[in-house]
């Protein structure tokens, strides 16, 4: 295998458009959609804000796990929970309960046109306002591509094929005759999704100031077309046996032509990885890193690559922290607005509600129930970088006995007493994943009882650190427990804790970042297919492998 240079990409989530800090996306009731367009376009401070309004009805894609508008990771074999309500769309899909006649939370199609026919009104009408400069104008237009590029990819992502409807500002008074339109197929979609976000790469800055955090950049457009063309070019929308097995019967009666092409394109990765290459080449970007220090744990010893003991990072391992390296891209350590890995990213209110779920419950105001599955829990590396099925005498999986000693690294303490299979795991597992026997300091709480417990998630758990089913039983709050043995620690600070008596309101996760896009090592694989995952990036001491989360 082959490297593909440092590949980028990982794509998480949406957005707001900010202007600043400050939340210039409420705007007031002058600029709804009920505001005259003569108004609107009168001057350029009326105009941007009707822009930036437009950017708000894109939806806060942090909501992953409950609220969201999509299926989310509750959706997947990724994280369940136990609550059966609407506030959890992937259980109630998993379930199916979700049809095309009950979407609930998940039917976003009508908002993303309103999305699409507001940027039309502005490219139909942007001549009106006299008080544009060229660069001004050129701005608005490549912002206006931008979203509408992506209220396309919003809804090709939720829906498959969209309804392309051009240049038109669609009339919203009209007969049903008139909105009957004709999918386009997925790769028309595709084309036409990439060169809108070509067209923006023009027009939007290469760069943005911390004040306006949050506005997609040139990077941003770049790393969207990388991300289609890689799905693109996937077998579940390139002719493979996945495509024609999902796909084949479905095609469009207009021409008889396949929605997903059922014909295989070799050609597709190419494209792909010269989508990738670009955002490479911008030479903007690189693997976020905190520097090693005395509580950095050793490297592990059976690495053959002996440049991991001899170079620093990136040619090799040394200099850097792992642990830190990972766990502060998504607790709110790191600052975003200057950290290297994020092409976009935005702050996320329902990222930040959403950690209390994980909480113990009760002990630190949480809900306990953000479940892993124990196959996400396999998934794990060993910290040598082997898989768990074929570890090394050095760092053996065990699944039978307890540890024996503390070991502490990178300020994570693991407890003698635990299970043997949750030792020598590599950094990212101790970063996102709560085990029975783990470690929560919860610095932030000023109640000296609730720092520093270690929490179990057995059945039969008692005591004060009891958090499996007897104990959400016995405390009146039945399905208030994490069902599988393992909660989703990951975007949770080491001093946050969900307690009334929080130094900080809602601790450090106030200003966790949901990174849309950001930097990432990747593999390259046979016949130039090079993994591109969501959510899952390489910042690990040992030798790079695939990246799996």
């Amino acid at each position: 295998m082959k490297y593909f240079k440092r590949l980028m990409i990982t794509l998480c989530t949406a957005f707001y458009f900010c202007l600043s800090s400050c939340n210039y996306l409420n705007v007031d009731e002058y600029f709804a959609d009920t505001l005259g367009y003569d108004s609107i376009f009168q001057n350029k401070m009326n105009l941007q804000k009707y822009l930036w309004a437009t950017a708000a009805f894109f939806p806060d894609e942090g909501a992953i796990w409950g609220g969201a508008y999509t299926p989310g990771v509750t959706g997947s074999d990724e994280a369940f929970v136990q609550w059966n309500t609407g506030e959890f769309p992937g259980v109630t899909f998993v379930l199916g309960h979700t049809t095309p006649d009950n979407l609930g939370t998940m039917n976003n199609w009508a908002q993303m046109y309103k999305i699409i026919r507001k940027v039309n009104i502005i490219f139909s009408r942007i001549n009106e306002c006299k008080d544009l400069t060229n660069i001004e104008q050129r701005e608005i237009l490549g912002y206006a591509h931008f979203m509408r590029g992506y209220a396309y990819y919003n809804l090709l992502q939720n829906f498959g094929p969209v309804v392309l409807v051009g240049d038109e500002p669609m009339n919203t008074n009209e007969s049903p005759a008139y909105y009957n339109k004709e999918r386009a197929t997925y790769d028309e979609s595709v084309d036409y999704i990439c060169n809108e976000l070509e067209i923006a790469a023009n027009y939007i800055p290469l760069r943005v100031t911390v004040s306006q955090f949050g506005r997609p950049t040139r990077g941003a457009a770049y790393a969207l077309i990388a991300r289609l063309r890689l799905q693109q070019a996937s077998p579940l929308f390139n002719g493979g046996s996945a495509a024609k097995t999902t796909f084949g019967g479905w095609i469009r009666k207009s021409d008889n032509v396949p929605y997903v092409s059922q014909t295989y394109d070799e050609q597709r990765w190419a494209v792909a990885a010269h989508a990738a290459k670009r955002v490479i080449d911008m030479d903007m970007y690189e693997l976020h890193t905190v520097k090693s220090d005395k509580y950095t744990p050793e490297l592990p010893t059976n690495v053959s690559d002996v440049n991991y003991y001899t170079k620093t990072f990136p040619e090799g391992a040394v200099g850097i922290d792992p642990y830190k390296s990972y766990s502060d891209m998504f607790t709110g350590e790191s600052t975003a607005t200057k950290n290297p890995e994020y092409i976009w990213g935005r702050t996320s209110g329902s990222l930040r509600s959403y950690t209390r779920h994980a909480f113990p419950v009760g002990l630190m105001g949480g809900y306990n129930g953000m479940a892993v599955p124990q196959k996400f829990i396999d998934a794990y590396y060993m910290v040598d970088g082997r898989d768990r099925t074929n570890s090394s005498d050095e760092y053996p999986y065990l699944e039978d006995g307890f540890t024996s000693e503390v070991k502490s690294f990178s300020g994570y303490q693991l407890k003698s007493g635990v299970y043997n299979m949750y030792i020598n795991r590599e950094p990212r597992f101790y970063a996102s994943i709560g085990f029975s026997g783990c470690f929560w300091p919860c610095a932030s709480t000023s109640e000296a009882v609730k720092k520093n417990v270690y929490v179990y998630y057995w059945k039969g758990a008692s005591g004060y650190g009891a958090s499996g089913k007897d104990k959400a039983v016995g405390s009146g709050d039945a399905n208030n427990y994490p069902v599988t043995g393992y909660v989703m620690k990951k975007y949770v600070h080491n001093d946050d804790a969900w307690s009334v008596h929080c130094y900080l309101y809602h601790c450090r996760t106030y200003s966790s970042i949901w990174p849309i896009t950001f930097y990432s090592k990747k593999e390259k694989e046979e016949k130039g297919n090079f993994g591109v995952t969501v959510n899952r990036r390489y910042n690990c001491y040992y030798k790079c492998r695939k990246n799996r989360e």
